[in-house]
């Protein structure tokens, strides 16, 4: 609960508040003095403090401008999808997979594509997705049906599941950012 507390104000703040140290401090303090549900009713009711609706429009709007959002939000969405698909997956798996020798890949690539997204949908959750270093360089800004090729080389679950498509339209970024946001929203919240 405390890394969906940290997530959130990541989301919303891009930087170091005073009241997450103020926080911390007074999390620290009831650690120490008054136990586990003394603390983990601070966390819970930090948690159950902050705006899901602000939230949720950060999830749901352009996220590749800021590097921060970008690589919390597509990690948080890559391990999601991960532990959906590979109920086994031991944590030393799943940090080797998620460590830090990934691109975040556009999906669909203005550069070389017929048709132009708007800009919160082409750099929004619903067409940004991990992919390992050397494939993405390797596809730089080819079209869709090239990359889908060299998805399905990935070790990731979210491209081997994107590498099925046929095509990549509007429709299906915007189909997949409601998808993203909603699992994103309901791990922070349960909702």
């Amino acid at each position: 609960k405390l890394s969906r507390v940290f997530f959130c104000y990541s989301i919303l703040y891009s930087k170091q508040i005073n009241e997450i140290h103020s926080f911390m401090n007074k999390a620290n303090d009831l650690i120490i003095n008054e136990g586990l549900n003394a603390t983990m009713a601070l966390i819970d009711g930090k948690l159950n403090s902050i705006n899901q609706s602000l939230i949720n429009n950060s999830l749901g709007g352009e996220i590749a401008h800021n590097r921060i959002w970008k690589d919390l939000i597509c990690c948080l969405s890559a391990f999601l999808e991960e532990t959906e698909v590979e109920v086994k997956i031991s944590l030393d798996e799943l940090e080797e997979k998620l460590s830090r020798n990934y691109d975040i890949e556009h999906i669909h690539a203005t550069a070389d594509e017929k048709v132009d997204f708007e800009k919160p949908l082409q750099n929004g959750i619903g067409n940004l997705m991990l992919l390992e270093y050397d494939i993405n360089r390797s596809i730089g800004s080819k079209p869709f049906e090239d990359k889908a090729k060299s998805y399905k080389n990935s070790k990731y679950a979210t491209a081997k599941k994107i590498s099925k498509f046929n095509k990549w339209n509007k429709q299906d970024a915007q189909n997949r950012r409601e998808e993203e946001v909603g699992k994103i929203m309901k791990y922070l919240f349960g909702s």
